[in-house]
């Protein structure tokens, strides 16, 4: 009673309700307007699938307690072991779910079919329905929202083995994102969006952006993970540089989209609060880098992926007022951190500009002044890690018992960053790193000497560049690093070669150094095809 059509082996229909003989082939849209926009191949084309018809959604699916008798719903692995275990379901089909939104949120039921199913499985964050294609068959059709509060949708390819790890899970089970904030909410309650890569179908990262924002703006969103190209935009001047190709490593990264919060070092992160009432909103907080990152980590899209790309405003920026270098991290910075994997980001606001036919092609437009020279899209690699700071601290020659000795290291290293860069911390430059250590550490011990007992900052060690290089009537190097070192040298140790003294293991390869980042974006600009907010561009901030 419940095959679907007359062909074993073609599927189920749980629904009761007549789903006729489909066409698998090619689906639909219907416009809000009741018009249809015209039919276009599935992701599976021509190829044989095993369709279950069934009512539900992403907690699972209606299907009977038995042959003929009533229908409850089963969760995702009860469902998973039904669809498994159908004997009249072909081995090495892939599997087709036809039930509502069984795709949204983090793919739980899609994804556990295709584990227990041993196939891969596609399913749809989008609502549907059956529309005859005259010819005496029927045809998936995604139905737009009138009002506009919900995206169209798309389909969803889930491989097998790609289930949670369950060596992340935490004990409470779901990862608890604002711990201790007063405003904790789960994994789960998170609201986020899958980006498919666009030649399987398969999920390559998370869109965290309220239902309506992403319904008026699912036309860039879902273009991100295909988008090779980039360019800046003065929003004063309505003009835009020279177009340029993203960083080779952005191409197979994970795609991270939020909207960006500078001064927090973060992203905003809407999420679903249960009222005691039993009603639902949607709420927006801020989480930091660092929180972000775990959550990208437990995604099991990310597994063997070197790189992230963290689609969000500023998220390779620092405010010039309120951050300080060496004591606070980039957004970008702490996922880098999290993952232990680069993390590709956006130096100031970001904007998406769709291609035009003959002209430019789809982009990412970073603003700021054509003639302002920086590096528009940033890579941050991870810093070296805690375990290590015991050791540098050594190096630096501090006092075992220097209050907040391994801050002070941290800071070493991220000032040696700043003017350098990651190359210097290879482990060919370990007697230079070792060098500019201990002129640090003898410049923080006469610091502390003098009184100034806290730990250096950026501004202060600015300072103290500062006054080195006026002080002998010379101004101060362009370049940081330059700069950084005449003020090392005159601090005593540094301009020896003393040998560390001892060897450290090195702690990992650095996967980025000097000339893998993009340039600055030159001067040269041509007219912007739109504004942002306009029919070309979506703000991104």
């Amino acid at each position: 009673a419940t095959r679907l059509g007359d062909t074993p082996g073609s599927g189920r229909n749980y629904t009761g309700r007549p789903a006729g003989p489909l066409d698998t082939s090619a689906w639909d849209v219907l416009e809000a307007d009741g018009t249809l926009r015209g039919a276009t191949a599935t992701p599976w084309g021509d190829s044989p699938v095993y369709v279950v018809v069934a009512d539900g959604g992403p907690s699972g699916l209606y299907l009977p307690e038995a042959p003929g008798g009533p229908l409850r719903l089963y969760g995702p692995e009860e469902a998973a072991e039904i669809i498994a275990r159908d004997p009249e379901r072909p081995p090495g089909v892939p599997v087709v779910l036809l039930t509502s939104h069984a795709g949204d949120g983090l793919l739980t039921l899609p994804r556990t079919v295709a584990d227990r199913a041993g196939v891969e499985t596609w399913a749809m964050d989008a609502r549907y329905r059956l529309l005859p294609t005259g010819d005496g068959r029927t045809r998936v059709v995604f139905r737009d929202d009138p009002d506009g509060g919900r995206p169209l949708g798309q389909w969803i390819a889930s491989p097998p083995g790609m289930l949670p790890d369950p060596a992340q899970r935490p004990p409470e089970g779901s990862l608890v994102l604002g711990a201790g904030t007063g405003f904790a909410f789960t994994e789960d309650a998170l609201i986020t969006f899958t980006l498919v890569d666009p030649a399987t179908g398969r999920s390559t990262g998370r869109a965290a952006h309220e239902p309506g924002d992403f319904a008026e703006n699912e036309w860039s969103y879902r273009l991100l993970p295909r988008v090779r190209h980039f360019a800046r935009w003065d929003p004063e001047t309505d003009t835009e540089g020279p177009l340029r190709e993203l960083p080779a490593g952005m191409r197979n990264a994970y795609v991270f989209s939020s909207h960006g919060r500078l001064l927090q070092g973060g992203v905003e992160a809407p999420h679903v609060v249960q009222r005691p009432d039993g009603s639902t909103s949607v709420e927006n907080e801020d989480i930091t880098g660092v929180e972000t990152g775990l959550f990208i980590r437990r995604r099991p899209s990310f597994r063997g992926r070197s790189s992230v790309w963290l689609d969000a405003c500023s998220g390779h920026a620092l405010h010039p007022e309120y951050h300080d270098p060496l004591v606070h991290l980039s957004g970008a910075q702490q996922v880098a951190n999290t993952v232990d994997a680069l993390v590709w980001s956006y130096a100031d606001d970001a904007t998406f500009a769709e291609g035009e036919e003959g002209g430019r092609p789809d982009r990412v437009l970073i603003h700021g002044p054509l003639d302002v020279q920086r590096e528009d899209i940033g890579v941050s690699v991870p810093e070296i890690p805690d375990a290590y700071l015991p050791h540098l601290a050594d190096w630096a020659g501090l006092p075992a018992d220097l209050p907040e000795r391994e801050v002070r290291a941290r800071r070493f290293t991220r000032a040696l960053r700043h003017a350098f860069g990651t190359e210097l911390e290879s482990p060919a430059h370990q007697q230079e790193y070792a060098r500019y250590l201990r002129g640090l550490g003898a410049l923080e011990l006469t610091r502390w000497r003098a009184g100034a007992t806290a730990p250096i900052t950026g501004r202060e060690l600015g300072r103290l560049v500062t006054l080195h290089h006026h002080g002998r009537g010379l101004p101060v190097p362009d370049d940081a690093g330059r700069a950084l070192a005449g003020l090392l040298a005159a601090s005593g140790d540094a301009a020896t070669d003393t040998p560390a003294p001892h060897r450290v293991p090195p702690y990992g390869p650095v996967p980025y150094g000097p000339g893998s980042a993009p340039s600055a974006v030159p001067s040269g600009a041509v007219p912007a095809p739109g504004r942002p907010g306009g029919p070309d561009a979506v703000a991104r901030t």
